[in-house]
């Protein structure tokens, strides 16, 4: 089956890695799951409620801040070369979204404020989209140079999904 024997190694090598992975995505969805759950029983529905809206506003940020660039850097870092310039072009577009959006929301704060329900919100909403958005730009990084094995933890367990 195997043409020799540093083949059958790697392959169990692969196998282990991807069982591991697995079991930790798993896991992680499952604690995740519950703690949600626990955070709904534990606290006012107007909490919950207002966590779900910070959630999904950083999300559209996210996505504005994104069209797609996460993806192209990931297959280009995946190509080999010139990693680090991709995976800095990749960042400072994103990083030069990031600036009219961020300057979209702070004019518009007032609206946002009260969609999610709490006036100061804006600030936290800018500071986790730009952790949110050095987060996928470093996964992107570490998917592409195919290093996913360090990454199975980290990526697994995000209160902001993947």
């Amino acid at each position: 089956m195997f043409a020799d024997h540093t083949d059958a190694m790697s392959y169990t090598k692969i196998l282990r890695s991807s069982i591991g992975t697995f079991a930790t995505r798993i896991g992680l969805s499952v604690a995740i799951f519950l703690g949600v759950f626990y955070l709904a029983a534990a606290t006012e529905p107007l909490v919950l409620g207002i966590y779900s809206l910070f959630v999904a506003v950083v999300r559209v940020l996210d996505l504005l801040t994104n069209l797609g660039i996460v993806e192209a850097a990931q297959k280009r870092i995946s190509e080999g070369t010139e990693r680090a310039e991709f995976f800095t072009a990749a960042l400072l577009v994103r990083l030069g979204l990031f600036a009219p959006v961020g300057i979209i929301v702070i004019i518009f704060h007032q609206q946002i404020a009260a969609y999610v329900g709490r006036d100061l919100v804006v600030p936290f909403l800018l500071a986790g989209a730009f952790c949110y958005l050095i987060r996928k730009a470093i996964e992107a990084g570490l998917i592409g140079k195919r290093t996913l094995h360090r990454l199975a933890c980290s990526s697994s367990y995000s209160p902001l999904g993947s």
